[in-house]
């Protein structure tokens, strides 16, 4: 007899493996160990609270959530980002049809709220950097400016900053533009929680209307625990029942008692832990330019390490499989990058491991280049939600150019629709989709 799932986790939590991934415990926060206990995975009692409608210990917490960050009002999901986000939307579109500018580095689940509430997004493409062409860029106040004068019947803007990377957008001046045109500015901050708790990024990233914040992947939280703040009184009292539109009526208590311990945490630590954070991981990124690899320019996240390794003609993703080979597993590769998130519950030794791999790496010009893939917009057939309700059919991704993709083809990490449900397949789109493994893909039947 055997339990797969169970013994291989149990297998992985034994193998002794450098977690610079999420979640942002690392397994290292040791305070959360009585959480695991089945003593502590409870209901909605009478004196556990009821999380959609609370008037007791969680409703308690909540508020101390909200007055830690400071905003109108912080809600606890332990249906992770993607019920913020999910709920986020519903919040500002009010009628059927509502048009959102949004950026088109956009996770899925946004996508899939917009097919179910029938949300008409007009894309912002970030623009690539010279310097930085393996980047996707970052989204500008001007690139908003710049929509909203063309679409001035917008309900919302919504972005996604940081990114993958850790490259951070001017929420601050976002929003200013924004606030002028009397639109709400959503941010999908699922990489970026910590942030605000770092004075190099906290002004920056300041000023949405409200944030999903992705608690889990960098602080000490069970996955499935994020944050919902809402800095703008307006969409409260709607908060609670757009969350219960799509989640689960029964939420994990010991993921809400993650979210619980976090703020406590982040009170009494937070602001040193993160800064320090910051100081040691601008050690690691000088020792990797050191070695020739390059980082992301501009304001990015000063706690994520993100490896270029284009410039040494070396593979990203064969590199990762050289630091998995020496139990140090990062978040993300690709051929262009490795990324490697790294939080306070990172312990000295591990950092250290890190450093001193990335120093005694034999680096030495190699011939590979990546492609510079930049992003092209495919061109529109349908909407999202009547790609959702069309017949379908599957068809191998190298025959599909022309066709209307019926699904989100998404490669995650990280998470960004290639192609989105509607759109025509471009050759460009098959060319990126096989780079990503994708063979095979869902199309509009019979169109």
């Amino acid at each position: 007899m055997s339990k797969p799932l169970f013994d291989a986790v149990m297998a992985h939590k034994n193998m002794g493996d450098v977690s610079f991934h999420t979640p942002g415990h690392k397994g290292n926060a040791w305070e959360l160990d009585e959480l695991f206990s089945s003593k502590c995975d409870l209901t909605e009692l009478c004196y556990t609270d009821e999380l959609f409608m609370p008037t007791g210990v969680i409703a308690e917490a909540e508020g101390k959530a909200t007055n830690f960050f400071k905003s109108k009002a912080t809600l606890f999901s332990a249906g992770g980002c993607s019920l913020c986000i999910q709920a986020m939307l519903r919040i500002v579109c009010k009628k059927e049809g509502a048009k959102i500018i949004a950026g088109r580095n956009i996770h899925r689940s946004a996508v899939n709220a917009m097919m179910l509430l029938n949300i008409k997004p007009v894309w912002i493409v970030a623009k690539q950097q010279k310097d930085e062409p393996f980047l996707p860029g970052r989204i500008t106040a001007q690139d908003v400016r710049t929509a909203l004068e063309k679409h001035r019947d917008a309900d919302a803007v919504y972005i996604t900053t940081p990114d993958y990377y850790g490259c951070i957008s001017d929420v601050s001046g976002i929003s200013s533009v924004c606030h002028e045109f009397g639109v709400p500015l959503l941010v999908d901050r699922a990489h970026g929680a910590h942030l605000p708790f770092i004075s190099e990024t906290s002004q920056i990233i300041s000023g949405a209307d409200m944030y999903a914040d992705s608690a889990h992947k960098t602080m000490p939280v069970f996955t499935g625990g994020a944050f919902l703040n809402i800095y703008n009184e307006t969409y409260i009292k709607q908060a609670k029942n757009a969350m219960a539109l799509f989640a689960s009526t029964s939420p994990s208590y010991p993921v809400m008692c993650s979210l619980d311990f976090a703020r406590e945490w982040l009170e009494d630590n937070g602001i040193n832990a993160w800064e320090s954070t910051a100081l040691k991981v601008k050690s690691l990124k000088e020792v990797a330019k050191d070695k020739g690899f390059t980082v992301p320019n501009g304001i990015c996240d000063p706690t994520r390490l993100t490896i270029g390794t284009a410039k040494l003609g070396l593979d990203g993703t064969k590199l990762a499989k050289y630091f998995e080979s020496k139990r140090i597993f990062p978040e993300y590769s690709d051929k262009a990058h490795v990324v490697f998130i790294i939080t306070p519950f990172n312990t000295n030794n591990e950092l250290e491991l890190l450093r001193s791999e990335i120093f005694n790496l034999d680096v030495k010009q190699n011939s590979f280049t990546p492609k510079n893939n930049e992003f092209i917009l495919p061109k529109e057939a349908c909407s999202l939600r009547e790609a959702l309700f069309a017949e379908k059919e599957r068809i191998n991704t190298e025959n599909s150019v022309g066709k209307i993709v019926g699904e989100i083809l998404c490669p995650c990490p990280p998470g960004v629709p290639v192609v989105m449900p509607g759109e025509i397949i471009s050759n460009h789109a098959v060319f990126t989709l096989l780079e990503y493994g994708i063979t095979e893909v869902e199309v509009v039947y019979g169109m």
